[in-house]
């Protein structure tokens, strides 16, 4: 499931970003007891689901199923599920990075295509 929420600016973006950050949070405490379960086993280190800044390196192993969201004192790790959250302010990197939207050729910034998604109305 992909969800954009496109608003104008100042418009309480924050608001969305705290529910994401609470639907996070409820994920990772399932599976926190998911990967709890293992009899032998103490967590010595979790990664959330959730992502909010990152490089195109780091997205593509957290998309990888050999991604390990646990880490055990035993040595081992796991992955308990395969959902993760993308929560970006500006997405303009991101769609760029997919080839949703081409970049600047002189710094690949992607800003000339930045403004003109800023100047659609998305309310028609």
């Amino acid at each position: 499931m992909i969800a954009i929420s496109c608003n104008a600016s100042q418009t309480r973006k924050s608001q969305l970003t705290n529910v994401l950050a609470e639907i996070a949070a409820v994920n990772d405490q399932a599976a926190l007891r998911r990967a709890s379960q293992r009899v032998d086993a103490t967590v010595t280190k979790v990664e959330s689901c959730m992502l909010a800044s990152f490089t195109e390196q780091a997205f593509l192993a957290r998309c990888s199923s050999e991604w390990k969201q646990f880490h055990f004192s035993d040595g081992s790790s796991s992955r308990t599920h395969m959902a993760n959250i993308l929560n970006l302010d500006e997405s303009y990197r991101f769609l760029r990075m997919l080839g949703l939207i081409a970049g600047n050729a002189r710094n690949g910034d992607g800003s000339e295509l930045a403004s003109q998604l800023n100047r659609i109305n998305w309310e028609d």
